[in-house]
Formats: C-alpha cells, structure tokens, sequence
C-alpha cells in the first residue's frame, strides 16, 4: 500500500457456516494506531461517526474510556422510526482491538469487533460485525444490507475527515 495514494475504505457482505451474516470494512488512515485507537475508546465519540440523521446519542451514565463489561445505551433513528440500542464492551485490548456486543437493539445478535494495525506509517481499521436479522433475506437486501451500507459509508467519510491527514 502507498501511504501517499492509499485505497479507498472497503466494505463487503458475506456469510458464515455458522450462519451469521458477516461484514468487513477496512479503512486506512495516516495516523498512529495508538491515536487512532484512543479516539474510539471513547463512548462520546461514536456519535462523530454516525449518520446526522441518525440522532444518535449515548445516554448517561457512561464512562469516559471503555473498559471490559461496561454497558451503553444509545438513542437513535433509522428511517425516522427511535429506537433504543444497549451493548456491552467484551473485550479492550490497547491500542490494537476492542469488541462489543449487542444486548437489545434492531437485530437478533451483534457482535462488533474493532481492530487496529500500524501499517504503512499510518492505521488500517478494521471492523468485523457479526450479525442476524429478524425477517427473511428479502429484508436483509432491501433494509439492513442498504442501511449497513450508508452507516459505514458515513462512517468511512468522517473517520477521513477527522483522522485523513498526516500528524
């Protein structure tokens, strides 16, 4: 990878044998992992990379820095419908990953899994989401996928802006 031209973020679909729908996004940025790291372990910040019309707000209580068994909640709308997300963080592992869960939320299960790697004088952020949908196939290609979609999308354009220039 040429870190004066690098690729664009990734993202694709897949399946698993044990019958989770998968999703990847890769992402590389300029910066050190370990900044790169820091800012997303930081609960108030996830609202930085979320769609605006998305309303996403994290309710308090919430600590300032994640740490293993902690618990959120969020607010947020998608397609103007509110609802509410709660997860728990599993795993932190700094600066390099953290994975957190879904409690009770729009799917049947979410399993998010963050990793950064130093790469190329900079971070590739990699996202693994393991995930099952309530309804059938036909509303995974017209609803979820299509939502995954323009949330990671967004999520790639403010992760460039925030982070898209050498320190």
């Amino acid at each position: 990878m040429n870190p004066t031209n690098p690729p664009s973020s990734t993202l694709t679909f897949g399946t698993s044998q044990d019958g989770f729908r998968l999703l990847n996004a890769t992402q590389w940025v300029p910066r050190p992992v370990e900044e790169i790291f820091d800012f997303f372990r930081h609960p108030a910040n996830l609202g930085k990379l979320t769609p605006p019309e998305q309303k996403m707000r994290i309710l308090p209580p919430f600590p300032e820095v994640m740490s293993p068994g902690d618990v959120f909640t969020y607010r947020l709308q998608v397609i103007g419908i509110p609802l509410k997300w709660k997860a728990r963080i599993d795993s932190v592992t700094p600066p390099n990953s953290f994975t957190d869960t879904m409690l009770k939320g729009p799917y049947r299960a979410w399993i998010h899994t963050h990793r950064f790697e130093a790469h190329d004088n900079g971070t590739l952020i990699h996202d693994e989401v393991r995930y099952k949908i309530y309804g059938c196939r036909y509303g995974h290609r017209w609803f979820f996928k299509p939502q995954l979609e323009k949330i990671f999308s967004a999520r790639a354009k403010a992760v460039a802006e925030t982070f898209g220039k050498p320190s």
